[in-house]
This record gives C-alpha cells, structure tokens and sequence, in this order.
C-alpha cells in the first residue's frame, strides 16, 4: 500500500506538462515547452524565497520598515516609555531638591532646633531720626579703598588663618554686641540705631528673603566660599531671592520684626561648611 502512494506521487510530480504559446488572431502554436510538474513546483519555490529574502532585506533594514503599522506603534511605545522614565526621573529629582530646600530653610531658620533658645536681646537705643543712607559714606569709602590696597599688598585672612587665604569680610552693621555665640544663641547680636542699613559680608546669592514668625524679616546669602551669612529681625529687606550682591551691598534695614527679639538689632549669623562658627573670630563691628 506505501508503495502505490509513493508510486502515484512519484508520477505525479514526473508528469510532464506542455506549455505552448499561441498565436492570438489564428491560434497556432508559435513555441512549446515539455516541463515536469516537479520543475515548476521547484521554479516556484526559488522565486518565493528570492521575493521573501528580497521583502525581508527591505523591510528590515531601511527606512521602509518604519511604514509598518505594527513597527510605528512599537517605536510610538518605546519612545513614551523612554519619556515616562525621563519624566518620573525628573519628578523624583525636583522632590529631592524641594525637600532638601526646605530642610535647608529649615536649618538655617532653626526651625528644627529645641524651643529653649534663649532670645535676642538689645540695649534700649533710640531710634535714629536721619534718613536712611544706603549709598557707602566717607569713611566707608575710605575703608574700601584701604582693603583694596591691603589686597594688592596681602592675600592672608585677617586672622592669619590659611584656610581662609584671600577673604575680606565686610561689616554688616557697626555697633555693640549685646549678646554673643553660645550653644544656644548660633549668632550675635548688634545693638544699632533702626535705620541702619544692613549690608553683605562678602559676594553672593541671596538663598532666601521672606518672614518667619520668630525671627521677622530675614535674608540670607550663600557665598561661593563655603560661608553663609544669616541676618534676622529686620525691618525692611532689600534684595529678593535669587539676586547676586557684592560685598558691602545694603541688604536690609536694620529692625525689631519677630518674635524672638526686645528691641531694635541685628541677629547675625556665620556658617562656614555647614556649620555654625562665632562671626567675632571673622569680622569687627566696631
């Protein structure tokens, strides 16, 4: 019984089959071929895996291939995965950054520190009548152009420190320091008339201008060398979050906004690489 099968198969595709090409108007035969059905289903064969391989090259290797629906919804989807990452990476980073702003703030504010501070204090001074100046006076400008000289001459700390090799702290207020550093006072307090106007230490960016409940109108600079510089309870502020001063620029006006103060002064504050230091090592405000 296999045998028949394999016979008639086997004769099958050995039949041979006459293909012959007609004249149309008179029916004549003008050329015939004798080929094989095993022939033509091999000359078949051989053309579908030449138009398959040719079709395979082009779709998937030029540019033909992104005209594929099924190729353009997959580069569609790869190409919103691609930003849905971006955008949950970006997310991510601006809660950090918000987070750490505000634990910053928080700090330098002492917000997170023991309701035990004890509070700024301030001799009982009258206030000043005069207008308030915030253009540098004489002796300021004095004083400026003997730091500049000193600077051409010298490059050391006042405080002969290496570390702080080139830096110039500029006063912020003169007056008398009521109350000083201790480990639960981080800043000094300067007793001086109400108008005073309150100027930058050294070169910066203002990190943050606003009220707070304890410490009234408050400013604060971020200084390129490692040192912020904190100034509480005023009454005015001039610069707003993110300008750029420079070294003796007014800033504020000296007040007495807040909770945590008695009287017209200044509260400042000096951290050098994320700690608090006494300013009275750095700067005279005599």
């Amino acid at each position: 019984m296999p045998n028949n099968i394999f016979s008639k198969v086997r004769d099958f595709f050995a039949k041979k089959i006459k293909i012959n090409g007609l004249n149309p108007q008179t029916y004549k035969p003008l050329w015939g071929i004798e080929v094989s059905r095993l022939t033509i289903f091999s000359l078949f064969f051989v053309l579908f895996l030449i138009f398959f391989g040719i079709s395979y090259t082009i779709l998937s290797y030029t540019p033909v291939k992104s005209l594929l629906p099924d190729d353009v919804k997959n580069t569609d989807k790869n190409l919103l995965k691609s930003q849905h990452i971006k955008i949950d990476s970006l997310l991510t980073q601006i809660s950090f950054q918000e987070r750490y702003i505000t634990d910053i703030r928080s700090i330098l504010l002492g917000e997170d520190l023991s309701t035990d501070f004890v509070a700024d204090t301030a001799l009982n001074t009258a206030s000043s009548p005069d207008e308030i100046q915030l253009s540098p006076s004489e002796s300021e400008k004095k004083l400026a152009n003997k730091v500049q000289e000193e600077m051409k001459e010298s490059r050391g700390f006042s405080k002969g420190d290496e570390k702080y090799s080139g830096i110039f702290f500029f006063t912020p207020v003169t007056g008398v320091v009521s109350q000083k550093m201790s480990g639960n006072h981080p800043g000094i307090d300067i007793v001086t008339h109400e108008k005073e106007p309150v100027k930058s230490i050294l070169e910066g960016m203002v990190i943050f201008a606003d009220w707070t409940t304890k410490d009234g109108k408050t400013i604060i600079i971020n200084h390129d060398n490692k040192f912020i510089s904190i100034y509480k309870h005023n009454s005015i502020l001039l610069k707003k979050t993110g300008e750029k001063v420079k070294a003796g620029d007014p800033i504020a006006i000296v007040g007495n906004s807040g909770e945590n103060t008695t009287g017209p002064h200044l509260h400042f504050e000096l951290i050098f690489e994320g700690k608090y230091v006494d300013p009275l090592n750095y700067i005279s405000f005599k």
